[in-house]
């Protein structure tokens, strides 16, 4: 275990006792009946948009109020334990699809240096993790090295994220060649992270991609034109 991952759960266990998102005093439990989500596997089948870098995108919750609020607090308090409860349940709710049938190796979205310096833990690789353990499938932790961004990616416009994200991520072909890979991160937005690390991906030697985010928002699927455009899909051979 990283020791910046030790010092961030005593940190968090030696803090008074309080709901880990919305800071309501508690006894025992560290989040209210109300920050609580309910989880329920969405999956979205897009081989119909041929070019774009993945198949499918997965996820439990939608990007909004309570849902919104969990994730907000997991990345910016920040919360290790709010990201693992939230790798169990993404877990839980991928039991259905029997990823190890499905897929070779989970790839986590690896964080930027200045994301991870601020959070000292990489919070896909925590659902990452929580994932590989309940599913015995893989993770390939040295798949996606983060390049870095022009600016972050939460204070741009849609349209702006996609330029921003572009070439952001290097792949590590000796890692994923000939791979059916499950790629992971918190949310998808626009979905322009996903795409950038799966164009990598594939031209690094991937065989496929599919996505498992935590949550998505609501309009993310109206920018799959812009997507397929951008980050198409590159040509075998």
């Amino acid at each position: 275990m990283h020791i910046t991952t030790v010092f961030r759960d005593a940190f968090e266990i030696l803090l008074p006792r309080c709901c880990l998102v919305c800071e309501r005093p508690l006894v025992r439990q560290s989040l209210c009946g109300g920050c609580i989500p309910q989880a329920r596997l969405h999956s979205s089948d897009l081989t119909a948009w041929s070019q774009l870098p993945f198949r499918a995108v997965h996820s439990i919750w939608e990007y909004r109020g309570r849902e919104r609020r969990y994730i907000t607090a997991m990345k910016y308090k920040p919360s290790i334990s709010l990201a693992r409860r939230a790798g169990k349940e993404l877990a839980r709710a991928l039991e259905s699809i029997n990823l190890p049938k499905h897929f070779d190796a989970l790839v986590a979205i690896p964080s930027s240096r200045k994301s991870f310096r601020s959070r000292l833990f990489n919070q896909a690789e925590v659902l990452a993790q929580e994932i590989a353990k309940q599913q015995q499938l893989p993770c390939a932790p040295h798949a996606l090295r983060h390049l870095g961004y022009a600016a972050a990616q939460a204070s741009l416009t849609p349209r702006k994220r996609l330029s921003n994200v572009k070439q952001a991520f290097a792949a590590n072909p000796k890692a994923v060649q000939g791979s059916r890979i499950l790629l992971i991160d918190d949310v998808l937005t626009t979905g322009a992270t996903v795409a950038s690390a799966a164009h990598s991906l594939l031209a690094a030697g991937a065989l496929s991609i599919e996505v498992a985010v935590v949550a998505r928002s609501e309009a993310w699927q109206t920018r799959l034109a812009l997507l397929e455009k951008d980050f198409s899909a590159p040509q075998a051979g």
